[in-house]
């Protein structure tokens, strides 16, 4: 950690609903979670949010917006609808998944899956406040060279970086430390009021 930077890693468990992280801020600007749906069930209602799903294991998940359609939420896709819409969800086994909540007008966010093969680099150019990188499985390694970080993540392992200032933008690179490895990059970035 620095004055420009704040720096946490977090192991983030399976099953049930786990806190990845949310806005200090109230009501919440965005909110990250990770849960695992095993029964059909209605997701919580959120007006004024956008609710991007991710499907990280098991399945396969579908989501039925207002008595609609059911969408398949294909493993590793980013998933995103209004968090008003009355969602029913419904999987045939356990379904492990991410979900971000951004509240319109007030954020944008990014969510990234990534593929890693051993020593496979991989440049993170976006700008933003706060940088989500989640390994799901793996080993993969971390750098920034504008502010001299280096984390190594493993399985379940959450690194977030928030940039305090504006002064300078992250230099984000990732490796693959194992000979297969799946992360997920999340980017929030924080309009204008």
């Amino acid at each position: 950690t620095n004055s420009k930077l704040s720096t946490s890693v977090l192991n983030v468990g399976i099953g049930g609903i786990t806190p990845v992280a949310i806005d200090t801020e109230k009501p919440f600007r965005w909110r990250f979670m990770r849960d695992t749906l095993n029964e059909t069930g209605s997701l919580s209602s959120h007006p004024d949010y956008d609710r991007i799903v991710l499907l990280l294991s098991g399945g396969p998940m579908l989501l039925r917006h207002n008595n609609g359609v059911h969408q398949e939420i294909a493993p590793l896709a980013p998933y995103c609808y209004q968090g008003e819409l009355h969602t029913l969800a419904q999987a045939d086994s356990p379904a492990d998944y991410l979900s971000l909540f951004i509240r319109r007008q007030k954020v944008r966010a990014g969510v990234y899956p990534t593929h890693f093969n051993e020593n496979a680099e991989i440049q993170f150019p976006l700008s933003a406040q706060e940088h989500f990188m989640f390994c799901i499985d793996g080993a993969i390694s971390v750098i920034d060279q504008n502010f001299s970080l280096q984390y190594s993540l493993g399985a379940n392992e959450l690194l977030r970086i928030t940039r305090l200032t504006q002064d300078e933008s992250l230099n984000l690179k990732a490796f693959g430390q194992s000979p297969s490895a799946t992360a997920i990059w999340v980017v929030i970035q924080y309009l204008a009021a």
